[in-house]
């Protein structure tokens, strides 16, 4: 009745009445406004209940499976098709209960939440990535790196409402951390510095927050740096990995804050991807944390395997470059520290973190 009272609508949904484990009601609200203005609805919703309404199968996207599938299997793309389903038409809520979910400790849901967080963070990324693209096609003209700030900050920044698949640290530097690994990832995401920003375009009447901005611009000015360094014409290039240098911008998963020296390693395994450019030999200066006496640090780049050495102190790392499978497209570097360990388990200090390797340079020849 109410889809055929609302032939725009593509989504009827009614409210889920739980059972078991917990027996409260759920409802989400209507969805209602421009293309963009609905995407951007269902992304700061990121609610279950319209996927177990009634959809329209003329608004359903045109591929084999309406649900993307993403080559990595990451989950939460049902979220990204929701965005998709609200961008082709309007929700309607029927206020009653139809769906009767059992809840029970064996759920997907259950299990999904115990990944660890490096995981969660991966997939939260893959959905935000995923929300950008539904909402870029939204309209022809549209301001796109105001998008890219509004659906960052929905990733990113706790507000009232708002529930988390992962939830970066609330400080300047975690939300930098999360949106510097963001566009490690998807680095086809970070708009043009000299694009519009802030335009009072339909359907952007969100806050983003200043981190977020600062963030952006932060990767914005390192990723050109950078770029000059790298096209520069000498026969060697020195990339330092402190506090406010632009190589951070190339650090992706497993990395603490940077300091104002280098950057530590956070656990087992961190990845950082070098420069699009041609080089023949690749050398890592560092020092591990060893407080208690030498530990393994393993470096390796792309397919091949990794260069392990047991050290103390300063540490160097050479790797051929002209290696094979080390090409255009095998440019990530890996740092393996298995036998990394926190200043509180060593007991030499209250710091909890679990640090592995520090690395201070990276040293590029031609």
């Amino acid at each position: 009745t109410t889809m055929r009272a609302a032939p725009e609508a593509s989504l009827a949904h009614a409210d889920v009445q739980w059972f078991g484990n917990r027996t409260d009601r759920a409802s989400a609200v209507d969805i209602d406004g421009t293309p963009l203005q609905r995407c951007l609805q269902a992304a700061e919703a990121l609610d279950y209940v319209p996927l177990r309404g009634l959809v329209r199968t003329g608004h359903l996207p045109q591929r084999t499976d309406p649900v993307p599938i993403r080559p990595d299997g990451q989950p939460h793309q049902d979220f990204v098709f929701l965005a998709e389903l609200a961008g082709a038409g309007p929700f309607r809520r029927v206020d009653k209960p139809l769906y009767y979910k059992r809840a029970h400790s064996s759920s997907a849901h259950h299990g999904w939440s115990a990944d660890p967080a490096e995981q969660r963070r991966e997939e939260w990324c893959a959905l935000g990535d995923g929300l950008i693209q539904v909402a870029l096609r939204t309209q022809p003209a549209l301001d796109e790196h105001r998008l890219v700030g509004v659906l960052l900050d929905r990733l990113a920044i706790a507000r009232d409402g708002r529930g988390f698949w992962y939830l970066p640290e609330q400080t300047e530097h975690g939300v930098s951390a999360f949106i510097r690994e963001f566009f490690y990832r998807h680095h086809e995401r970070l708009p043009d510095a000299n694009g519009a920003e802030m335009q009072k375009t339909t359907g952007f009447e969100r806050p983003v927050h200043r981190w977020v901005h600062g963030a952006i611009a932060a990767v914005q000015t390192a990723a050109a740096t950078l770029d000059t360094l790298v096209d520069t014409p000498t026969p060697s290039l020195e990339l330092s990995f402190g506090l406010d240098s632009p190589s951070i911008w190339m650090l992706g998963h497993g990395w603490w804050t940077p300091e104002p020296w280098g950057t530590w390693t956070q656990a087992g395994l961190a990845e950082l991807k070098l420069p699009p450019h041609t080089f023949r030999r690749l050398t890592v200066i560092g020092h591990p944390f060893a407080p208690t006496g030498p530990v393994r640090v393993g470096v390796s780049v792309g397919n091949t395997g990794a260069v392990e050495q047991i050290c103390e102190g300063t540490t160097v790392f050479s790797v051929d470059l002209d290696a094979d499978n080390v090409g255009e497209h095998q440019r990530i570097l890996r740092l393996h520290t298995p036998d990394a360990v926190s200043p509180l388990e060593a007991g030499v200090s209250a710091d909890s973190r679990r640090l592995g390797f520090g690395l201070c340079t990276i040293m590029l020849e031609r």
